[in-house]
This record gives C-alpha cells, sequence and structure tokens, in this order.
C-alpha cells in the first residue's frame, strides 16, 4: 500500500516541457479529465493502487516551462477552524 508523499519547492525541467505536456500536467494536478489527461488517469485506474490523488492544485509551472513548483497542503483545520481549534 502506498503512503503520502509531501513536498513542497522547485523541480527544474530540461528540456522544458512543450506547450502540449504542460497543459497534461496541470490538468492531471488538477484532477482535470481532458484528451491527455485521460490516459493517466485511466494508468491510475488500472494500477494496483487504484486511488487518485486527493489534493489538487498545488503546482505551477513556470512561464517558460522549464520548471515547475509544488505548494505543501494545509491542514485541513488551516480551512476549517482557524484559530480556534
Amino acid at each position: 500500500m502506498g503512503y503520502p508523499v509531501y513536498y513542497e519547492g522547485e523541480v527544474r525541467i530540461a528540456p522544458p516541457l512543450t506547450e502540449d505536456d504542460a497543459r497534461v500536467l496541470l490538468a492531471v494536478a488538477n484532477l482535470e479529465q481532458i484528451e491527455g489527461s485521460r490516459a493517466v488517469f485511466a494508468a491510475i485506474e488500472a494500477s494496483p493502487e487504484p486511488d487518485l490523488p486527493y489534493h489538487a492544485g498545488l503546482l505551477e509551472i513556470s512561464e517558460d516551462r522549464s520548471a515547475f513548483f509544488l505548494r505543501a497542503k494545509r491542514a485541513v483545520t488551516d480551512y476549517a477552524c482557524g484559530s480556534g481549534c
């Protein structure tokens, strides 16, 4: 069984992503079904651990597509409870 892995920072890409690859990467990171991301989601479903990631929207791609940046997930209490929890 897998386990969550959290990373926050920059990942450099060489050569830079194509526009299409960047679009697909963002779609997968945001759990969006587009033509290019469907194959990724199908591979996840067919895998021994078919659960989709439960964190979305944590990835940004640099303007020149030579890096992407990952933001750490905030705890649920940050959203639901504020400082009173």
